[in-house]
């Protein structure tokens, strides 16, 4: 072995060597640092969990459709049947959605709390509208959950679990393959779990999750099975890995086809027809109930095996293109790593720039390593295996592409379309960076990325997307921070929650905060009046407006139970002599003046309800208290 003079190995060398079998074959012994691994997995839980908890409601692809599935099979006790035409998700099996029932059994999906609100300003609505926001965001869909909105958090945190799943298997994948060289299967983990994509979706109600997780486990035991192709039970766990992705989504099923050509060419290596039956065998044993039970549902219910009826909105209007290829590439790419929401919440274009030199850094290392003689120094069995991720993310992206050409539109350029292939692509990306870098920097490329993902993952989250969504309700939990609680009704549809007085800094302006509640829905923009009334009742000055209008949200679009700030700015006339002032509220209908009804403390018979807050004015200066009556 050839010493570099920095005392380290040159690229080829340190993978080479560190997964070199003995001269008879047997595997090395296993380094695996386990606690780091637990640690990455768990960092992947804490941040997951954040994108499932921060992403509003309804915001990630096809989510309302996924839980509508979810839901049917929670309240109605069956699967639903696709129609010609639906936008649904009908037409896919049924396993991701028979688990997130089960999980979401605490929640009463019947209840109207949290539904689903299309929001007609939807870039994607086909209204001309412009807004991100897929959903209206009611105050009822937020913490405390309750109804719906609890079991869409809880179907969230089954698919963050899947995940850390997904996590795990990557990471044993790479422990199998380079058994003494660990870094390269923590480093694909951490490619995975702080990929904002991957967690944006992970913290999403969507089947990709489970699919994901099945296929990646399939590679798993694929590998693992190298080593004692002779044992018919391994292939039947294969078989149980494919029968799930069977019954989860179509995406997953180049592991059939990697299956089946693993069963051929370790058959035609061995000259041994007997492995072939009996492989064969041990798969269709698995893998056929799962097929006969889905296609002959299918094929009863819709006289076609697929049981898919491609929606004419997802067809392309010809043939594909050359520009339409690469914009697809192109798409896929950036919705791989990062492009949020229903595809229109871009990452920042430094994070495009990231990701893309990390991939051509990998690139670069794969072709040094190859050039360098890398894939002669390994064993039969890791060439093997690395055969099998390379076939596997080959196929899973022909699949998508046959898709493609076949007439299916920009819907499937998404790039989450390629997580079943994460194992295989994290992997490779893996490899290539570590063969670029001498033995003893492995292990600090894996800490610097391990700390660096993370926190571009969290920055993401908190800093692009959820300030991309605009959302005027409050959450239930702000009725614990508000101040001065009030029992005041207004035409049994608006309930005043709680009131705040303030001057600003010049004393020459009064903001008047007023946190409203609707009781139910209202039929009328209305306005409220805050009026400045003196010990006489005289109007002093006053700010008229309809609450939540100024944000787009005016009163007509509330549901029942939302929160509403509105802050009132009363410009305080300087001529005002000494003396204390109160504050009157009331709402009206600004078309034809009439006041609503008010009940509860300091209502009046005429509507109007006079506040706690005693403004005093002494000596041209103003002071502001709370009088108990």
């Amino acid at each position: 072995m050839r010493a570099r003079q920095d005392g380290g190995l040159s690229a080829e060398q340190t993978i080479a060597d560190s997964v070199m079998a003995s001269p008879q074959g047997t595997v090395p012994a296993r380094v695996w640092p386990v606690w780091p691994a637990i640690v990455l997995v768990a960092v992947y839980l804490l941040i997951a969990s954040a994108y499932a908890l921060v992403v509003p409601s309804w915001e990630a692809p096809d989510e309302p459709a996924h839980f509508a599935y979810v839901r049917e099979i929670a309240t109605a006790h069956t699967l639903p049947v696709d129609h010609p035409g639906a936008l649904g998700e009908e037409h896919q099996p049924p396993l991701y959605y028979l688990i997130s029932a089960v999980i979401t059994l605490p929640a009463d999906l019947g209840a109207p709390e949290g539904a689903f609100h299309g929001n007609p300003r939807f870039i994607w609505a086909g209204r001309g509208g412009m807004e991100v926001n897929a959903a209206l965001h009611p105050t009822d869909e937020t913490f405390p959950f309750r109804g719906q909105a609890l079991g869409l958090r809880l179907a969230r945190e089954g698919s963050v679990l899947m995940g850390a799943g997904t996590v795990i298997f990557i990471v044993l994948t790479g422990w199998e393959i380079f058994p003494t060289c660990p870094w390269i299967g923590l480093l694909a983990g951490i490619l995975a779990a702080f990929n904002p994509q991957f967690l944006f979706v992970a913290g999403s109600v969507n089947n990709d999750n489970l699919v994901t997780l099945l296929a990646t486990g399939a590679s798993w035991q694929m590998i693992r099975l190298l080593h004692r192709p002779e044992r018919m039970r391994s292939w039947g766990a294969v078989g149980l890995w494919i029968a799930g992705i069977v019954l989860t989504k179509l995406t997953g099923l180049w592991t059939g086809l990697v299956a089946g050509l693993l069963l051929l060419g370790i058959a035609w290596s061995r000259r041994s027809l007997a492995l072939l039956v009996r492989g064969a065998g041990a798969l269709l044993a698995t893998v056929g109930p799962a097929v006969l039970l889905w296609s002959g549902r299918n094929l009863l219910l819709y006289h076609d095996p697929i049981g898919w009826m491609m929606d004419p909105q997802h067809l392309r209007a010809g043939p594909l293109t050359g520009s339409e290829l690469v914009e697809m590439l192109r798409t896929q790419f950036r919705s791989f790593w990062g492009l949020f929401g229903w595809m229109d919440v871009p990452a920042p274009r430094w994070f495009d720039i990231a990701v893309t030199a990390i991939t051509a850094l990998s690139v670069a290392g794969l072709g040094v390593f190859v050039a360098r003689g890398g894939i002669g120094r390994l064993t039969r069995g890791q060439r093997s295996a690395l055969g099998l991720l390379a076939l596997g993310a080959l196929t899973g992206e022909a699949g998508i592409l046959g898709t493609v050409v076949r007439g299916c539109n920009a819907t499937c350029y998404q790039g989450r379309l390629l997580f079943p292939t994460l194992g295989a692509l994290t992997l490779f990306l893996a490899l290539g960076l570590v063969a670029l870098l001498p033995r003893r920097a492995a292990p600090v490329l894996v800490g610097v990325l391990g700390l660096a993902l993370p926190s571009v993952a969290l920055y993401l989250l908190a800093a692009v997307i959820r300030p991309a969504y605009s959302i005027v309700p409050l959450p239930k939990w702000r009725l614990w921070l508000a101040p001065e609680r009030t029992a005041v009704t207004f035409g049994q549809m608006f309930r005043l929650e709680s009131y705040q007085a303030e001057l600003t800094p010049d004393g020459h302006q009064l903001v008047v905060q007023l946190l409203w509640r609707a009781d139910r829905h209202p039929d009328f923009d209305y306005s409220v009046a805050v009026h400045l009334i003196d010990a006489d009742g005289v109007l002093r000055a006053q700010k008229d407006q309809a609450p939540g209008a100024d944000r787009g949200y005016p009163p007509t679009n509330w549901f029942a139970g939302d929160l509403v700030a509105d802050e009132h700015r009363i410009a305080l006339p300087p001529d005002l002599p000494d003396g204390e002032y109160r504050l009157r509220i009331s709402v009206y209908n600004w078309q034809n003046g009439r006041v609503l009804p008010s009940a509860g403390d300091g209502a009046s018979p005429n509507g109007t309800v006079i506040l706690g807050t005693v403004l005093q004015k002494q000596d041209g200066h103003w002071q502001i208290f709370e009088s108990n009556g």
